[in-house]
């Protein structure tokens, strides 16, 4: 049973998931449905994803990131080890996958209906293999 982060009350997101710094070094996000969130603002600090992870290494494993709102990307990372695999991106507001200035692995994952860039990695460095991109009744993937 997957766990799920669903607003509260409809239409209105619920904010974002932030792992940031030594203490979220570890971080497993796995089996988790994480529809209907933005982003968020912190001490002067803008988490632009649903999921943002800053300063930290991390596994996002067999999830489903869908209908994010407001803030720019489904999942950001800033400074941060990621590995990505298995999972779905469907009905992004924006971008799926944000990484700067990061590494990692994004691997066996679907991207479905995503208004912005499927993976946006400015100045990072993952290994990006096996993925599809469904892009308006077409199939890219990444080999």
């Amino acid at each position: 049973m997957p766990i799920t982060f669903i607003p509260l009350i409809n239409n209105n997101p619920w904010g974002a998931i932030v792992l940031q710094g030594e203490g979220a070094d570890g971080s497993i996000l796995r089996h988790c449905i994480l529809d209907g969130g933005s982003g968020t603002r912190y001490d002067l600090v803008t988490y632009t994803g649903m999921v943002s992870a800053y300063n930290a290494e991390m596994i996002i494993d067999w999830c489903i990131f869908r209908n994010n709102k407001i803030a720019d990307d489904a999942f950001n990372a800033k400074y941060t080890r990621v590995e990505i695999t298995n999972s779905e991106f469907n009905t992004i507001f924006s971008d799926a996958i944000d990484l700067d200035i990061s590494e990692g692995i994004i691997q066996e994952n679907m991207f479905i209906d995503v208004k912005g860039d499927a993976l946006d990695l400015m100045t990072s460095t993952p290994l990006v293999k096996n993925n599809y991109i469904l892009v308006k009744g077409s199939v890219a993937g990444s080999q």
